[in-house]
């Protein structure tokens, strides 16, 4: 424990240590107390010095995760008789006070808050005769300041010890955030984690029956009286997005009354979460708010799905995704054949619009249909270098600069729903021209050997993000650098066509830009079919 020099003994028998004595004392002993325990046992000692009462009672105080002042030390032959009501207000006023005993007599209760840089991080109390504390009241006063300093840098490396530790348990949250059933689970996980690891007072709300107005979940860390009151004042909220600044303070101070200590309020998406907590563990609060946000919009996500029929959605995105193009090329033509004076010129536009628009007709229905997996394809043999011109042609409608080259030998046939095929492979080349730089080129070669035809589509934009070769072609996924426009959808449209006739897309980068291969078996001949593949959707 504290190690108090000889002289510290033999001079408070006498009661002669000088003020500048205790000051050095108290200074060298709580500079090197390595807990609040001996914090606290030096404080006592020089305490008494400065009083000059070796047995004088002493007690300190330090406010729980509710902010109650609790019992730290306590050393002395009588007990500190109890004032908790001035207590608790020498600690939130953060001034000293004194109260007359009437035994012993001639002695007081003083009550000396602990404060350091603005905040109360405790109390001292001691009994004393009332006349050596009004003459050593500046020593006291000094003595308390000190002690200040020394609890609040010792409870802010336990607090950093404790966040350390607490994050280092997140993965117990996150494991607990997913396997809960419902939102309210989850919630209730987070609170769980807050009061349990971080070790603080929470309260937490939720707007899953009303959207408009959050109710409260639960608390953890406060009394009973505390939490009815709660209750009674807090059950509801309106959403906390839907408030004005002003609000959120107003209803942030009313949590902070009831509870009795500072609050950090921290949004989670649907969820709302209040914690009595230092600022240290503001990060490790975010923390558990955005995991806790992730999971709440992930399953919201899932349920309204559910509702809606997934499957169905996610056809009438596909469907939006595959009709976009036609209507920008049609688009485009119309423009052209705006700015154009040319009566020869103008018939080639109209012709061309002609085919962008009957291409729009017939991929309507059969989109609507096919994408939530209700209908086959319609193979039929195909020109794959024929098929893969008219796409390039239909992608460069509008612009001047013709960008892409092709190399497609004429013979290589492959069964195929056209319809498809054309906007699978229409996706890759829009893709490439999106992300590569405006003055390169896109190559796109057509060949077949071993009975397996391929489309290879390169540019030369920045490539793919390393290790996201397949993740890209997941839906609603999009890339990381240079073109930003899109639903994520394009990709991941062209895998599932390709691989419904029986094929492969994959993708590469090779430090240069990207290369994305369509592989498919060649067509052995037949006539047309109706017996093709079903929709991926469907599988």
């Amino acid at each position: 424990m504290g190690r108090t020099p000889v002289r510290y003994r033999r001079r408070t028998e006498t009661g002669s240590m000088t003020p500048a004595d205790i000051l050095q004392g108290v200074c060298r002993a709580l500079g090197s107390a390595v807990d609040l325990n001996e914090a606290a046992s030096s404080a006592a000692r020089w305490i008494r010095a400065a009083v000059g009462s070796e047995h004088a009672p002493v007690r300190l105080l330090l406010p729980d995760r509710a902010g109650r002042l609790r019992l730290a030390f306590s050393e002395g032959e009588a007990p500190v008789p109890g004032r908790s009501a001035h207590r608790r207000v020498a600690f939130e006023t953060k001034t000293p006070a004194t109260l007359d005993l009437d035994r012993p007599p001639g002695h007081v209760l003083c009550i000396l808050p602990l404060v350091s840089r603005g905040e109360a991080v405790g109390v001292i109390e001691v009994v004393a005769p009332g006349v050596a504390v009004r003459e050593r009241w500046a020593v006291l006063d000094s003595v308390s300041s000190q002690t200040a300093i020394v609890v609040r840098n010792l409870r802010q490396r336990d607090e950093l010890e404790r966040e350390v530790g607490a994050l280092g348990e997140a993965a117990e949250l996150v494991q607990d955030l997913v396997e809960a059933r419902t939102p309210e689970a989850a919630v209730r996980a987070a609170i769980r984690y807050c009061f349990e690891h971080l070790r603080v007072p929470v309260v937490a709300w939720l707007s899953d029956r009303d959207p408009w107005h959050l109710r409260l979940i639960g608390m953890r860390g406060a009394s009973a009286s505390r939490q009815k009151e709660l209750q009674s004042e807090m059950a509801s909220l309106p959403r906390w997005e839907g408030l004005e600044a002003m609000d959120r303070r107003w209803f942030a101070s009313r949590v902070e009354q009831i509870l009795g200590a500072d609050v950090v309020m921290v949004p989670a998406g649907g969820a709302l979460l209040a914690a009595a907590a230092p600022g240290s563990l503001r990060t490790s609060l975010e923390t558990v708010g955005s995991l806790l946000e992730s999971v709440l919009r992930q399953r919201a996500t899932v349920t309204w799905a559910e509702r809606r029929n997934e499957r169905l959605d996610m056809g009438i995105s596909w469907t939006a995704h595959e009709l976009r193009s036609p209507l920008l090329g049609a688009k485009a033509v119309v423009e052209r054949l705006l700015q154009t004076n040319d009566a020869a010129k103008n018939r080639e536009i109209l012709t061309q619009l002609q085919e962008e628009l009957s291409q729009l007709a017939g991929l309507a229905d059969e989109l609507l249909w096919w994408a939530v997996g209700a209908g086959p394809l319609q193979q039929r043999s195909v020109d794959l270098s024929r098929l893969v011109h008219d796409v390039v042609r239909s992608c460069e409608v509008g612009s001047a600069d013709k960008r892409v080259t092709v190399s497609a030998p004429g013979g290589i046939t492959v069964r195929a729903d056209a319809g498809h095929l054309r906007g699978a492979i229409g996706n890759l080349v829009r893709n490439a021209l999106a992300y590569a730089p405006p003055d390169s080129d896109v190559s796109v070669v057509v060949e077949s050997a071993d009975g397996v035809a391929t489309v290879q589509v390169r540019d030369r934009g920045p490539g793919l993000p390393k290790g996201k070769e397949q993740q890209i072609f997941d839906p609603f996924v999009r890339g990381e650098n240079g073109h930003r426009g899109g639903r994520g959808l394009g990709l991941f449209i062209a895998r599932r066509v390709v691989e419904a006739h029986g094929g492969t897309l994959s993708a590469e980068s090779d430090g240069r830009g990207s290369i994305f291969r369509v592989h498919l078996p060649v067509s052995n001949g037949h006539g047309p079919s109706r017996a093709g593949r079903r929709s991926p959707s469907a599988s």
